[in-house]
């Protein structure tokens, strides 16, 4: 016999005997409704279970929606502030410069980068 007749042989066997086991097992009432009850548990966890994750992925979605409201309201604050800073400083900011300038135009900056 070649290797691989072989081995289809002792697989076969042994997915019999498990296949006989199991029958054994199965073949006394208590087993049975062990079995089944097994079975319905099974069932009834896996349900739960579903049902949890999908409660939790909403609450994900939930919280994930109201952060992203959050910084939309916290982003619209923070340009307000900068708009209105802006405006509060620049015309100080201006009036300085217009001082500053004048007295600047009698020195020569030299250019960056060129050394006499």
């Amino acid at each position: 016999m070649k290797r691989a007749q072989v081995a289809a042989l002792v697989a076969g066997a042994a997915l019999g005997l498990a296949g006989v086991t199991v029958a054994l097992v199965l073949s006394r009432k208590e087993n049975r409704e062990a079995a089944i009850k097994l079975a319905q548990r099974s069932a009834e966890l896996r349900t739960k279970g579903t049902k949890a994750a999908s409660e939790l992925a909403a609450q994900g979605s939930k919280l994930a929606g109201d952060w992203a409201e959050q910084a939309r309201r916290l982003g619209g604050d923070v340009a307000k502030q900068a708009v209105e800073q802006y405006q509060a400083q620049a015309p100080r900011a201006i009036d300085t410069l217009n001082t500053l300038l004048p007295r600047l135009g009698t020195v020569k900056p030299e250019p960056a980068g060129i050394e006499n």
